[in-house]
């Protein structure tokens, strides 16, 4: 997750046809952003809807695959400013 490109191989992917390619940092956060802005959303939504605030939280565990991506600690950060973040 903190490489700058990544290389994808599938062998067999489609009829007998391997693939190998890569990506870059960039290429994937624009492939992924829409998905990172909606899981942003629904944090933000999930709060409004239990009436918690933000600022309640005092501290931030991110555990997964995911949560090791760049952008998505960004994301985290922003919405959780000032606050200890747990990577």
């Amino acid at each position: 997750s903190n490489a700058v490109i990544a290389q994808c191989s599938v062998d067999s992917l489609y009829d007998g046809t391997d693939f190998h390619g890569s990506i870059n940092r960039t290429a994937f956060e624009m492939y992924c952003n829409h998905l990172i802005t909606k899981c942003s959303d629904s944090t933000n939504e999930l709060f409004k809807s239990n009436n918690i605030e933000l600022n309640d939280i005092d501290e931030v565990l991110l555990i997964g695959g995911g949560s090791s991506i760049p952008k998505i600690q960004s994301v985290i950060e922003q919405l959780f400013p000032q606050k200890k973040i747990h990577k």
